[in-house]
């Protein structure tokens, strides 16, 4: 593995623990708070602080979520007090969502940047997505596995207990670890669109390839979202592929070849289920992710008892001046889930953002994802792979309409935010052949 420094096996591993820790949030019950708090505090005590500060400040990304942090924060602490609701679990979380995604993943990138090539951080990133979908398969045909996980995380949801919904090493469950898989296929299939065959050898490919395949797999034993976002990927990656080869018979190959390999796993998945699991597995894991073709078979409708909840979410505030400037309410995470009902009933994204701050927050808010899929349009990965930024603000508007995914502190924005840091500042040839190319425009 060629590296900016020659790396042994015992010091990638680590980099590798540090990075799973970092996104998946893994709570241990010895510890009692998040694993990615402790991987932020080990970087600050390790790093050259003088350094991350100096480039934390000159980096314009950095710079924009401070600032809307600071205007949102503000707004809600003027609203909440101004309504009498006295809300504070949303500050308490912009914080979280500033110093944990922004400046976590911030850290984690200056980290790896030391020692790894562009190249090498999206494969490990892979790697990592890999083997979260393997252990998630693992729980679910091994009770003991499972029972471990139990012991030694902390269960915030009680659906972690499932043992037809696995969770494999991670604390976080369903809809939002399902979501946070399927962009290991993305970041699988950028590997693909923005690097040559020679750079990404034979090994990595094939590592890519059992990615895509196995993740896409394991979502089903997560929830239905992820699988949903894989495919879209997929179908993003085979369109972009048509384009950037000016060849719709080598998509067209492609497509029957992906196809084929999902009959045959389809059609022989009980070399891979355990016999005492048989019965379990088609009962509730097969019909609870085909749920809307069994729906649609039988009824004619496609739809499923997720999107019948959802319909009945969407709903605004009463009045027009709430309608503008919010509620300032806003409920904790794990509120409705087994416990106390919400004060907002709703778990649909910018209906939830609006009861808190109103359209003026939803648009504040929310102007950071267009900057960050702005910025990725930008640099290398715009360049070989701009259906895929599409696909992804696709996948991040439909995800919002589900749960206030990119709101919350989580896994899937630290990944965002990593591959943003990793693609508008490792890759530095990319970035240094566009101010040439710059340059010689304004000569010519």
């Amino acid at each position: 593995m060629i590296t900016k420094r020659n790396i042994g096996w015992l010091e990638y591993s680590l980099d590798f623990t540090l990075v799973f820790l970092f996104i998946y949030g893994v709570t241990f019950k010895f510890t009692g708070f998040a694993g990615s708090k402790l991987v932020i505090i080990f970087l600050l005590v390790i790093l050259n602080k003088r350094r991350i500060l100096e480039q934390l400040l000159a980096n314009k990304f950095v710079k924009y979520t401070f600032v809307i942090w600071i205007l949102i924060s503000t707004h809600y602490y003027a609203v909440t007090v101004f309504s009498g609701h006295y809300s504070w679990v949303f500050l308490y979380q912009r914080f979280l969502f500033y110093f944990e995604c922004v400046v976590g993943s911030f850290l984690v990138w200056f980290y790896l940047d030391r020692k790894y090539t562009l190249n090498q951080i999206c494969m490990l990133l892979v790697k990592i997505f890999l083997l979260q979908s393997i252990l998630i398969f693992l729980s679910f045909v091994s009770d003991g596995f499972r029972e471990f996980t139990n012991k030694i995380m902390v269960v915030e949801d009680e659906r972690a207990l499932s043992a037809t919904r696995t969770r494999g090493f991670s604390t976080s469950v369903n809809a939002a670890l399902s979501y946070l898989q399927s962009l290991g296929v993305w970041i699988s299939v950028i590997y693909f669109c923005v690097f040559k065959k020679k750079e990404r050898g034979k090994l990595s490919t094939i590592i890519c390839l059992l990615a895509i395949i196995i993740i896409t797999l394991s979502t089903i034993f997560i929830a239905r979202t992820g699988m949903i976002f894989c495919i879209l990927f997929i179908l993003s990656y085979l369109f972009q592929f048509a384009i950037n080869n000016k060849s719709f018979f080598k998509t067209f190959f492609y497509s029957i070849l992906i196809m084929s390999c999902v009959v045959v796993i389809a059609t022989n998945y009980e070399i891979f289920i355990p016999q005492q699991k048989l019965a379990l597995f088609k009962e509730r894991v097969v019909n609870r992710a085909f749920e809307a073709i069994e729906t649609y078979n039988k009824s004619g409708k496609l739809e499923t008892t997720s999107t019948n909840i959802l319909s009945n979410m969407f709903f605004f505030p009463e009045h027009d001046v709430d309608l503008i400037f919010g509620e300032g309410i806003w409920d904790a995470s794990r509120v409705g889930r087994g416990g106390k009902s919400r004060v907002v009933g709703s778990d649909v994204g910018f209906v939830r953002l609006i009861f808190a701050g109103g359209i003026i927050m939803v648009i504040v808010f929310y102007s950071q994802v267009f900057v960050f899929l702005k910025q990725l349009l930008g640099t290398s990965l715009g360049k070989h792979y701009w259906t895929g930024i599409v696909c992804l603000g696709l996948v991040i508007i439909i995800g919002e309409f589900k749960e206030p995914f990119v709101i919350a502190a989580s896994g899937i924005v630290k990944t965002f935010f990593l591959i943003l840091f990793a693609f508008t500042l490792t890759d530095k040839s990319f970035k240094n052949q566009s101010t040439n190319q710059l340059a010689h425009a304004k000569n010519d």
